[in-house]
């Protein structure tokens, strides 16, 4: 779970937890869905961005798109598997 939070959340989470689990299962929960809602508007950005470099002909922008999407596709799944963990 924490290697998709901020670093502050990282340090404060696992007191949390230990005190109020239900709470700090909620606001993991919560955190997890949000980070989906960022990955999803990323992903959407950088397909735009691939299908206007594609149209205009620039390979080497197009392959950077490309590795962008695949890396933020693999970064919203582990957030997707973390939260399917949460809800178990």
């Amino acid at each position: 779970m924490n290697a998709t939070l901020p670093v502050a959340a990282r340090r404060t989470l696992p007191k949390v937890e230990a005190v109020f689990p239900e709470q700090a299962r909620a606001a993991s929960q919560w955190l997890c869905r949000d980070a989906l809602q960022e990955y999803a508007d990323l992903f959407s950005s950088l397909g735009t961005s691939l299908a206007e470099a594609a149209y205009r002909g620039c390979d080497r922008e197009a392959i950077v798109h490309l590795k962008q999407l695949r890396l933020t596709l693999i970064a919203a799944m582990d957030a997707g598997k973390k939260l399917g963990a949460l809800a178990s």
